[in-house]
């Protein structure tokens, strides 16, 4: 498969001119320019200063249009230069890791580049894009893949690598096509492979997809990924730098990281760090998406205002900036501020410290006054609980918890109390578990409890007050007939109101088919009082609703109740005055007629 590549692209290596022919005399001034002096900070950013040139695919994504815009432009120089000059320009650079933790590069890189000790040295590029909202790394896969594979070359130099695995997510298909087809084309034109780019250097690059596992984006996950084991976090350490890949040092790093590498070697770190602010340097992809009129990926200077961002590049926020309710601002994982915070804050990672949030990906997820602020948040902890390996315990149960919590916020069936319980929730699970996936559950949910606290409460008290409403007009409407028994009373659950709930279950003819389901073969509200609370938060059921049969008459009741909440205008909430949840017929074991429901 990959010779008939190779043969489909056969580039004369008279047109590769060292790498430097194909470029006009302005362009190759241009590599050398620093910043102007006295240039703005914080954007907006210079088409001359753009790392990416064919963001948007409107050029040929190939060598000969990659030679063109000045990629593989004195590799081979770059590449004699030495592991330590390459190190030095990142480190001068100020390059933070673009996949979110924003560890220095620099530093990271150079933790490859010791003596060796006889084993080989691996290169593994993450890309493996998973992230709710973000989608940076993609575009450069399938627009510039010559930039990331020129990338891993003087990456890998730099750590004495001998081989790049680019690891891919499953779904990225075509983008794993593309960057397959740039890998044949660098081979076929000598600029990997062995003696590569005529520097003596031997370096190979392989392509690895995924198979659709978002742990796997996770360092230590995605090399057992490519080792054909399950993609799990391995314990740490040893760290992947001692014993990384088939238990060889390796590093792990992300594909913006790696493509923005050539192009700071050959304009210079110091270009680069004129960019941004102190410990915030260079450029950086940033995605928009959400209610914003034109939502899109943009290239643009580090510590660029927030509010500039969304409003040059993303044609602001639907109904104006005063409509916006909040920001998501680096990836799902990372907590949302509010319309108050994104007024003034900077897209960086020190300021967004600052305010309690992440830089992350640097993927916006804009918000406005229409969104659901609580079920926008709960969608993506299901992300989570799907996505956890299962590993580890606080990750494996803690957002299962955390889902079903945040399910009942939705609508309203909770206490007020809950919202501290699950905060603290929030805090067993943080920093308690292998990799930062349950870290990643935790910071929204932290989020929507800091700013939005107000709006769960409302909506707890909107469905208090609906409910009881709903009561007082059954009670003028028809007090007699619904209310003469006391049902609401807690001494009439106590003496054996009929249900057909197991449990709560009072019939006395089945009574004797549960013995060995309670103690003592006793029903469990006369067992235990405290019981009672499984019987009025019994979860999962729509019928559940009609099955707490008070004297033959709550059915109805349960109807009559659901009718005039819908009257009301509160279609969002479960009509029930006992609390009882979503089900078809109860899936905590309903007894309808004499057939039991098993668990």
């Amino acid at each position: 498969m990959a010779g008939a590549i190779v043969r489909n692209f056969q580039v004369p290596r008279r047109q590769l001119g060292f790498l430097g022919s194909s470029l006009s005399s302005q362009q190759q001034r241009t590599f050398a320019d620093a910043a102007p002096e006295g240039k703005k900070r914080g954007g907006p950013l210079a088409d001359q200063d753009r790392v990416f040139t064919n963001l948007y695919g409107r050029h040929d994504w190939r060598l000969k249009g990659a030679l063109k815009r000045g990629d593989w432009y004195k590799t081979k120089e770059i590449i004699e230069k030495g592991a330590d000059w390459i190190i030095n320009e990142i480190k001068i650079s100020g390059l933070r890791g673009r996949g979110g933790a924003g560890f220095p590069s620099g530093m990271k890189w150079s933790f490859m580049n010791k003596p060796s000790d006889g084993r080989p040295k691996y290169l593994v590029i993450n890309g493996d894009e998973g992230e709710p909202g973000t989608c940076k790394d993609r575009e450069i896969l399938r627009h510039d893949p010559h930039k990331l594979v020129e990338g891993c070359l003087i990456a890998g130099r730099a750590m004495g690598a001998c081989a790049a695995y680019i690891y891919i997510r499953g779904e990225f298909y075509n983008e794993a096509s593309n960057m397959q087809v740039a890998i044949a084309e660098a081979y076929q034109a000598g600029l990997i492979g062995k003696n590569a780019c005529g520097s003596g250097y031997d370096f190979d690059v392989f392509v690895q997809r995924g198979a659709g596992a978002y742990i796997c984006g996770e360092e230590t996950a995605l090399i057992e990924s490519i080792e054909g084991k399950q993609g799990k976090p391995r314990l740490k350490p040893p760290f992947p730098a001692d014993v990384g890949l088939f238990g060889c040092p390796t590093t792990v790093t992300n594909v913006e990281t790696v493509a923005v590498s050539p192009t700071i070697c050959r304009r210079g770190g110091a270009w680069f760090a004129s960019f941004g602010r102190p410990r915030n340097h260079g450029t950086k992809l940033f995605n928009i998406s959400g209610h914003v009129n034109n939502p899109c990926t943009v290239e643009e200077e580090m510590s660029i205002p927030l509010k500039e961002l969304v409003e040059r590049h993303a044609g602001g926020v639907i109904g104006g900036w005063d409509n916006l309710l909040g920001v998501i601002p680096g990836g799902s994982s990372t907590p949302v501020i509010p319309k108050s915070v994104c007024d003034t804050v900077l897209l960086d990672f020190d300021d967004l410290v600052r305010v309690q949030s992440s830089f992350g990906t640097a993927a916006l997820i804009v918000m406005n006054k229409q969104t659901d602020i609580i079920k926008a948040i709960t969608r993506l902890i299901s992300f989570y609980k799907h996505e956890s390996c299962g590993q580890c315990t606080p990750c494996r149960e803690g957002i299962s918890w955390m889902y079903k919590i945040m399910r009942r916020f939705v609508q309203g069936q909770a206490e007020i109390h809950e919202i501290d319980m699950l905060w603290e929730l929030t805090k067993q699970i943080e920093l308690h578990t292998i990799c930062a996936l349950a870290d990643g559950a935790a910071w929204p949910v932290q989020g929507l409890i800091r700013h939005f606290r107000p709006e769960i409460e409302a909506r707890i008290k909107e469905r208090k007050a609906a409910i009881a409403l709903a009561v007082i007009l059954l009670t003028i409407l028809e007090p007699n007939r619904y209310f003469s028994q006391s049902i609401f009373k807690r001494e009439t659950w106590r003496k054996g109101a009929r249900c057909i709930c197991k449990e709560g279950s009072f019939i006395q003819k089945e009574e004797s088919s549960r013995k060995n389901y309670y103690p003592k073969g006793k029903n469990s509200l006369n067992y235990h009082p405290k019981i009672l609370r499984l019987f009025l938060d019994c979860k999962d059921s729509t019928n559940c609703i009609d099955a707490t049969i008070i004297n033959g008459q709550s059915d109805e009741l349960s109807r009559k109740i659901s009718n005039i909440l819908l009257i009301l205008g509160f279609s969002g909430l479960t009509p029930s005055v006992f609390a009882v949840r979503n089900s078809l017929t109860c899936s905590d074991a309903t007894w309808v007629g004499e057939r039991h429901w098993a668990r």
